[in-house]
């Protein structure tokens, strides 16, 4: 406060000026005042980040709590926790294989299955690339045939085999495979064969690799990633029938038997697998024909590392005898008495029947009929009704770009979506087409997701026929 004034009054004394002194503090206290601004525009806030591109569980349904209980069950067990920290026995833990056999056999009502066609893997991709390395020859193997669209980086597992030149694709029909195509370029692979004398393994001797086969068919028998596509039972016998008319080895990923939704309306579920189909006929050979292949990385978490094959006894016993197991043990011990302990526990059945199974059956509705509600009206076509899996395929209009748009998607729309013809999938043209994958976001996040795809595409085609106009317009 500034100090009052001094003036004289009429008798010539001194006296404050409180008046003075008011005003200086006013004016000393007042800010400036300016006239309000108008509102300025709030830029709209950022849209959440959508992701149907990653393929695997979200967090919400990682049994992180499971896991842990089951790590401390066996490591304080001292009757079980030497056996999962000391190397293996070839074949996998004895605990985890007898348990992927009652498993199984309450699964699919297969009472024939035996411990004995049980080995355990580092997962399905670990347990092909042990497959290749016993069972095939860069030379005498004369095809791999996968069935197209494939996922390309399933390719690498058979160039690291030495049969890059030997990957042959045959399309995807309305039963899930053309067997008329598969049986004509087996035959012409023999043919070429013959004329080149090749009649024996050029690479693997007989005393180590006592069975080499002619030919590789790997497949997806139910709801085939990326089609969602299922081999009817009718087709999986003719596909057997081929199979050992050309010497053929056949392997089945059936770990997707396991998320046939609830309100499948499916023929009798699950299907009969071709490893029990094989088992089952008159005249399997010594090694048989078909192996099926499995993995806990979509049952309990991606990085569960941790399969099981199952097949022809002497099959089992021989992949038992790849030089890494041999070198270092079974492939995932520690991690394979974790999975064991949930499985004899019945955790693991409990959460796929009560957590995964409801989930995936809610976000599939969801997403099917967010498509059909926000895409179809497009002109997007959807191919298929799957009714399990994780996939959905989506055929986009002939003036939709797919690049464009999932570019668009990426930059402006906070949403990634695969494209499968950006070179994801191999094996046919799939311009034109995406991949949308249910099992990272929710049911509410998958239909937003579905929505902005919808309003990029009208806002495409708006423009495009912006464009057109003014072309025609000169």
């Amino acid at each position: 406060m500034s100090p009052p004034t001094l003036s004289r009054d009429s008798r010539g004394d001194f006296r404050r000026s409180r008046r003075s002194s008011s005003l200086s503090s006013y004016c000393h206290r007042t800010p400036h005042r300016v006239s309000p601004s108008p509102p300025q525009p709030q830029p709209d806030p950022p849209l959440a980040h959508i992701d149907l591109q990653k393929s695997c569980q979200s967090p919400r349904l990682l049994p992180a709590a499971s896991i842990a209980y089951a790590c401390r069950s066996v490591l304080t067990d001292p009757f079980a926790y030497a056996d999962s920290l000391l190397p293996g026995p070839p074949l996998g833990s004895t605990a985890l294989r007898t348990a992927i056999t009652d498993w199984l056999a309450a699964f699919y009502g297969e009472e024939a299955i035996k411990v004995e066609d049980i080995c355990i893997t580092g997962g399905a991709s670990q347990g092909l690339a042990a497959i290749l390395q016993k069972f095939s020859d860069p030379v005498y193997t004369r095809s791999v045939w996968l069935v197209a669209p494939s996922p390309r980086k399933c390719v690498r597992i058979f160039e690291d085999a030495g049969l890059e030149g030997k990957i042959q694709y045959v399309a995807e029909d309305a039963n899930g495979i053309e067997l008329e195509a598969l049986a004509r370029g087996m035959s012409e692979a023999e043919a070429r064969a013959t004329a080149a004398v090749n009649i024996r393994p050029a690479f693997k001797a007989p005393e180590k690799y006592p069975k080499i086969y002619k030919h590789l068919i790997v497949c997806q028998p139910a709801f085939r990633d990326p089609t969602g596509a299922t081999i009817p039972l009718a087709r999986r016998k003719e596909l057997l029938t081929l199979a050992r008319r050309y010497d053929a080895l056949i392997v089945a990923d059936d770990a997707a038997d396991f998320f046939s939704l609830p309100d499948s309306e499916e023929e009798s579920w699950p299907l009969r697998r071709l490893v029990d189909l094989d088992r089952e006929t008159p005249g399997r050979a010594v090694y048989g024909n078909a192996v099926s292949s499995s993995s806990f990385s979509t049952l309990v978490a991606p990085g569960c590392r941790v399969g099981w094959l199952q097949g022809a006894p002497e099959f089992v016993e021989t992949l038992g005898e790849v030089g890494t197991t041999v070198a270092g043990g079974a492939p995932s011990q520690l991690a394979a008495t974790f999975v064991g302990n949930l499985l004899t526990t019945g955790t693991l059945q409990g959460l796929l029947r009560d957590v995964l199974l409801p989930t995936f059956s809610a976000r599939r509705k969801a997403l099917v009929a967010a498509a059909e509600r926000e895409l179809v009206p497009l002109g997007a076509v959807l191919p298929r009704q799957s009714k399990g899996g994780w996939w959905m395929w989506v055929r986009l209009p002939g003036w939709c770009d797919g690049t464009v748009l999932c570019a668009h998607l990426k930059e402006e729309w906070n949403i990634l979506v695969e494209y499968a013809g950006g070179g994801t999938f191999v094996g046919m043209d799939c311009d034109g087409c995406l991949r949308l994958c249910l099992a990272w976001e929710e049911a509410a996040r998958l239909e937003e997701g579905v929505k902005r795809i919808a309003e990029a595409m009208g806002r495409m085609r708006k423009g495009r026929q912006r464009v057109d106009l003014k072309d025609l317009l000169g």
